[in-house]
C-alpha cells in the first residue's frame, strides 16, 4: 500500500490511524528493544496526542534527541525502565534507589545508543532528509508535532517496567492512505435468531349487532385482504407474499355474515356503527432472517401455521377465533368459539403480561 505524508491537523484525525501507529511503531519498538537488549517485551501504545506541552510530565525521564534539517525528534525512556534495562546489561549497581540524575557517563552513553537505534529503525516510517528539505524549501509548515506513549510489561505481563514517550513532526510521518469505513454490523449471524411477531392477515367492516350475533361456524369473509399477502407486525407493519394453501380454498359462501341483510331492521342507532375486525394469527415464532426477507419481497411459506386457529379483535380485544379458509380471492375466518365477556379480559390480561415479561427463549440465537 502506498504511502503518503500524513496531512491531518487534528486529533480526531490522528485517531482514525491509532491502529496503525500500535502496529506499527510498538512493533518497531519492540523489535529495537529484542535487538539492542537481547531481551523480549511486551510493548503497546497507550497514548496519541497532538501538540501536548505536558504529555510526561510527573515521572523522571531520560531524553535524547535528534536533529534533521532543524527538525527535532525527542525520545523519553522512564527512570524505572532504564534501571531495569541497564540491569540486563550492565548487571545490578548496588545502589538502593536509582536516580537519573546520578547515571554515570557509561550508563547514559549505553541509554542514547538504544534511542539512537531507534531512530535508524525508524527510518522506514518517515521522510527522508532530502525530502524534509524539499518540503521546507517549498516552505511546507512542520509546526505540528506527534506525542506517543508507549508503556513497556514483561513477557507474561504481570507488570509495569516503564513508559518511553516519542515526540515526532507531525508531517515527516508517512502513513497509509487509509479507506473511510462504515460502521457496519454483520447480521448475517443473526439470521436464525427466533422472536415473537404477531401476522396480521386482513381485516372487514361489522355492525356491532353483526358482531354481537356471531355464532360458531359463522364465516367472516375479511374483505381487506389478499390470498397472495399478509403482514408481519414487528414493530410495524411490513406486507409479505405468501403462496395460498390450496386445502383452504371454500366453494361454499352461503354461511357469509358479511352478506347484506334485506330483511325488517330492528336494530338502534348503536347497533349500526361499523367497526374493523381484524384477523390475525396468535404470536408465532420466526427467525430475523424470515422478517429480513420480508422486507425483500420473498415470497414466505407459511405452512407451518396455516393449520394454527386465528383470532378475530375488535379494538385490539379477541372476540372470537376459527380456522382460516379462502373464500374466492379472499380470506375468511370460519369462527370455532365465541369469546365471553369474562374471557375477553382474561385474554387481555394475559396478553399485557406476556408483553411484560421478557423470556430469553423468544429470543435465542442457535449456533
Amino acid at each position: 500500500m502506498p504511502l503518503t505524508a500524513i496531512k491531518q491537523t487534528s486529533n480526531e484525525d490522528i485517531k482514525k490511524y491509532f491502529e496503525w501507529f500500535e502496529n506499527e511503531f510498538s512493533n518497531l519498538l519492540k523489535t529495537t528493544v529484542e535487538e539492542f537488549w537481547n531481551t523480549s517485551l511486551n510493548i503497546k501504545l497507550f497514548s496519541l496526542e497532538l501538540n501536548e506541552n505536558n504529555f510526561s510530565s510527573g515521572n523522571e525521564y531520560f531524553v535524547t534527541q535528534a536533529e534533521v534539517h532543524s527538525l527535532t525528534y525527542s525520545f523519553k525512556i522512564s527512570d524505572s525502565a532504564c534501571e531495569i534495562l541497564l540491569e540486563k546489561t550492565l548487571g545490578e549497581n548496588g545502589k538502593k534507589y536509582f536516580d537519573l540524575s546520578s547515571i554515570t557517563e557509561l550508563e547514559g552513553t549505553i541509554i542514547s545508543k538504544f534511542a539512537n537505534k531507534f531512530f535508524v529503525n525508524l527510518k522506514p516510517l518517515i521522510l527522508t532528509p532530502k525530502e524534509i528539505k524539499k518540503n521546507i524549501e517549498d516552505e511546507e509548515v512542520f509546526e505540528d508535532y506527534l506525542n506517543f506513549g508507549f508503556v513497556l510489561k514483561d513477557g507474561n505481563e504481570k507488570y509495569d517496567i516503564g513508559k518511553i514517550y516519542l515526540k515526532l513532526p507531525l508531517k515527516v510521518i508517512k502513513l497509509p492512505e487509509l479507506e473511510e469505513k462504515e460502521g457496519k454490523i454483520d447480521t448475517t449471524k443473526f439470521r436464525r435468531a427466533k422472536t415473537l411477531v404477531d401476522i396480521f392477515i386482513g381485516k372487514t367492516r361489522l355492525s356491532l349487532d353483526d358482531i354481537n350475533n356471531i355464532e360458531t361456524e359463522d364465516i367472516v369473509v375479511l374483505e381487506k385482504s389478499n390470498i397472495k399477502k399478509m403482514s408481519v407486525i414487528y414493530p410495524t407493519k411490513i406486507d409479505f407474499a405468501v403462496n395460498p394453501d390450496p386445502r383452504l380454498f371454500m366453494d361454499d359462501e352461503d354461511n357469509d355474515i358479511n352478506k347484506e341483510d334485506t330483511g325488517v331492521s330492528t336494530k338502534d342507532i348503536w347497533d349500526n356503527v361499523q367497526v374493523d375486525v381484524c384477523a390475525k394469527f396468535p404470536k408465532v415464532k420466526m427467525s430475523l432472517g424470515e422478517l429480513r426477507d420480508m422486507t425483500e419481497g420473498v415470497v414466505m411459506e407459511l405452512d407451518s401455521i396455516y393449520g394454527n386457529e386465528v383470532m378475530l379483535e375488535v379494538e385490539n380485544r379477541n372476540v372470537a377465533k376459527g380456522e382460516l379458509i379462502i373464500v374466492g380471492s379472499k380470506y375468511g375466518v370460519k369462527v370455532t368459539e365465541i369469546f365471553s365477556q369474562d374471557e375477553i379480559a382474561s385474554n387481555e390480561k394475559q396478553q399485557q403480561e406476556a408483553s411484560d415479561d421478557f423470556d430469553v427463549k423468544d429470543f435465542e440465537i442457535e449456533e
